[in-house]
């Protein structure tokens, strides 16, 4: 217990931590972009994760939608808001519709991607050829390589340890997503 907490939120805490998995490290489910089965994730005790569990369903949902509206409009084609879920009016549910497929190949990158959150979760959308996700620490990348293949999409997603605050030369592997040949692309971060 810190000073100055109340024994109330310490075990307030304690309840949360033992809920989601307790143990050596975070297990959190999150909700697939476009439906279906939820996604499971687990996060090492030093790694990366959003820290309010009810606002990660929705940050992805934002992000895929944000990303399938980005795509759509570079493409010229027009995409409801509501493509993959946000915006909705409470109670309606409409149709989720994946990004239409061009004749050219679409990748993603997804820079500081941590444990692999937005990577692992869009590539679960089966709307991009190939996902590169970057991070500094080596433990993340473990934690997103073994998120990816825990949730089917391991032969899509590829990940990296990579320091993004580069000075000169970018990392290789974001050098290579970034050169020009067929490829759209998109970047979270």
């Amino acid at each position: 217990q810190r000073r100055g907490a109340s024994p109330d939120a310490c075990a307030e805490a304690v309840a949360v931590l033992a809920a989601r998995g307790g143990g050596d490290s975070l297990a959190v489910a999150v909700q697939r972009p476009g439906g279906g089965a939820p996604l499971r994730f687990e996060v090492p005790p030093r790694g990366f994760w959003q820290v309010n569990d009810g606002g990660t369903d929705l940050l992805v949902r934002l992000v895929a939608d944000g990303v399938a509206l980005g795509l759509a409009s570079g493409r010229g084609n027009e995409l409801p808001v509501a493509a993959h879920g946000a915006g909705r009016e409470a109670g309606r549910e409409e149709e989720r519709r994946p990004v239409e497929e061009a004749p050219r190949r679409l990748a993603l990158v997804d820079l500081y991607c941590g444990s692999g959150l937005f990577g692992v979760s869009l590539a679960a959308t089966t709307s991009f050829a190939s996902v590169l996700g970057l991070e500094l620490g080596a433990e993340a990348v473990a934690a997103a390589e073994a998120n990816a293949a825990a949730n089917g999409v391991g032969a899509l997603c590829r990940f990296e340890a990579a320091d993004l605050a580069f000075s000169g030369r970018p990392p290789a592997g974001l050098a290579a997503a970034l050169a020009p040949g067929g490829v759209d692309l998109a970047v979270v971060v």
